[in-house]
Order: C-alpha cells, then sequence, then structure tokens
C-alpha cells in the first residue's frame, strides 16, 4: 500500500489526526486511507512512501490529498458519507429491482445518481468509476441514498391523468445538485404534450422522458416543452434534474387518445313479408281458358273490376 510510514512524530500526528477526522465525520477510517491511496497513485503514480529521506516529497503529497480528500468527504450529506465502502454490485442490482417494483427504470435511477455524483466531483468521469474501486464506493453510496428516497417517495410521483380533460399536472421543487422522477400511465396512439415551466427560466433544470421499453424521447434538455405520438403503452418516466441552484417546477401533460373511426354500419333491409295465402270466396268458380268472359290478354278496366278478378298472387 502506498500509505506513507511517517518519518518523524510530526508526519505521524499529522496523518492519525487526518483519520481521526475522518472517523469524526462518520467515514469509515479504512475507506478514506483506501481512497487516498487511490487518489495518490492515480495522481503520482506508484511512488515509493518509504522512511527515507528521499520519499518525503512523496509523503507530503499523499498528506495533502488527504486533506483535500476529507474536506470534500466532510461536506457531503451525512447519509452519503456514513456508508461509505459498504455496497458492491449487488446491491445495486437490489436497489433497480426495488425502483422496477415502483414503475422506474435502471436509466432513472443512474440519470439521478449521476446528476448529483458529478456535480460534487467535476473532475471525475465515468471512466474514472470504472479502474477506481473506491471512486465507485462512492457512487454506490449515493446510489443507496437515492434509491431510499425514490422508494420513501420524496423524490418520486405520479401524473395522474383526467379521463374528462386528458391533462395531469404536478409541482414541485429539487434541491441544487438533486433530482426528481414523475411516472404517467399512458397508452399506444395518445398524442402527448408535455411542458416544464420552471420558477427561474433563466437557469431551467434538465430533464429526461423515457418509454416504457427504455426508448429515449428527450435526454437531459434544457428545452421547456416535448410532443409526440407515444407507440408503447405503459408508464413513461419524466426525470427532472437541477443544476447548481435549486427550482420550484411544474409538469403539464396533456395526451389526447387517439380517436378510432368506427366505420358506418351497412344497413340490413329485410326481406318483406310473405304474404298469407288467401283462399277464394265461397262457390269461386275458375274460368277455364277460352270461357266466354275471359279478360283479353291486355285487359281492361271493366273487365278488372269483374267480381272474382281480385285474388292476389300466390307469391
Amino acid at each position: 500500500t502506498p500509505t506513507p510510514t511517517p518519518s518523524a512524530p510530526g508526519e505521524w500526528k499529522r496523518d492519525q489526526s487526518l483519520l481521526q477526522q475522518a472517523a469524526q465525520d462518520n467515514i469509515d477510517p479504512e475507506f478514506f486511507r483506501t481512497l487516498v491511496d487511490d487518489r495518490f497513485v492515480a495522481s503520482y503514480g506508484n511512488q515509493s512512501l518509504t522512511l527515507a529521506e528521499s520519499d518525503a516529497p512523496n509523503r507530503e503529497n499523499w498528506s495533502r490529498l488527504g486533506q483535500e480528500w476529507l474536506a470534500t468527504l466532510k461536506a457531503l450529506p451525512k447519509p452519503w458519507r456514513s456508508t461509505l465502502g459498504d455496497f458492491s454490485q449487488a446491491d445495486f442490482e437490489r436497489w433497480v429491482a426495488a425502483v422496477n417494483q415502483k414503475r422506474l427504470s435502471s436509466r432513472a435511477l443512474i440519470d439521478l445518481v449521476d446528476n448529483t455524483f458529478f456535480q460534487w466531483f467535476p473532475t471525475l468521469s465515468e471512466g474514472n468509476l470504472t479502474s477506481s474501486p473506491p471512486l465507485l464506493q462512492l457512487w454506490f453510496s449515493l446510489a443507496d441514498t437515492t434509491t431510499q428516497d425514490l422508494l420513501a417517495e420524496k423524490t418520486l410521483g405520479e401524473i395522474r391523468i383526467n379521463p374528462n380533460s386528458f391533462n395531469g399536472r404536478v409541482s414541485g421543487k429539487v434541491e441544487a445538485r438533486q433530482g426528481s422522477a414523475y411516472i404517467a400511465n399512458l397508452q399506444t396512439g395518445d398524442k402527448v404534450r408535455v411542458t416544464l415551466t420552471a420558477e427561474n427560466p433563466n437557469t431551467p433544470p434538465r430533464w429526461s422522458i423515457y418509454s416504457p421499453q427504455g426508448a429515449t424521447l428527450l435526454e437531459k434538455s434544457d428545452q421547456n416543452y416535448w410532443e409526440g405520438t407515444l407507440t408503447e403503452t405503459g408508464f413513461y418516466e419524466f426525470v427532472v434534474l437541477a443544476g447548481d441552484q435549486g427550482h420550484k417546477f411544474s409538469l403539464d401533460l396533456i395526451a389526447e387518445p387517439s380517436v378510432q373511426a368506427t366505420p358506418t354500419p351497412t344497413p340490413v333491409t329485410p326481406p318483406p313479408p310473405t304474404p298469407e295465402a288467401t283462399l277464394p270466396p265461397e262457390g269461386f268458380q275458375p274460368i277455364e281458358p277460352g270461357a266466354e268472359g275471359q279478360p283479353n290478354q291486355e285487359g281492361n278496366e271493366a273487365d278488372q273490376n269483374q267480381p272474382g278478378n281480385g285474388k292476389p298472387d300466390a307469391n
């Protein structure tokens, strides 16, 4: 380990004081030592830190980094700094499963954690987290507190759509370097218009919109309006991210359902009723062809008015 071996009582007291101050501020001393070792190697390479006089500059650099990191960690919110060093990838997977039960995706959780983390540590990148286990522990600790706030619904809400007016509205406040997430249950074909209105439009928060299947509709944008026709049914996510200033804001969502054209039914003409058969009057005698009084081929009004000529057709 590159942790320096003090060569004089003054150095020893200085380094012990750093570890004691870390413990007093709810920072695990062993995690703190590991973090400073890691950052020393990242800054100066694998330099030796022996009792040799030639290593005195290296020991001084280690102590200076320790003072800088102690000041940074002390400034973190207590729930964050008090759990440093306690987590693993398995814990992260457990947190993701928990927020999934709240209809929130890992993408939204990561957005919230990254927004806070990289504002506290602006000189770091995702690549630093991959190569540095102590820095990844810092990220995990923040992910833990972020998840707890979501599960307690301190930073999670739902936009409920009025079935009569097709709109919904939520208002809230997001603290500096923090974020909030909202979900809304929407349908395929809905024509959606959503507006983010901030108290200070000159420094608006950024926001993202994700579909139920993870499609990105809007990503960390500072524009205040989005509209589109949805292609998925389920819970959409709206993630609001504050910069170095907090914001009061409102989200207004209009979701007009698609109107399916109803085909005009083809009118059905009922068949004419079948007439009942009418029996001839009693004593009726049919006229045989060629008999006297049979109407001619064309017929005439007089013939048609003769008794017996009004029998209806059989049909």
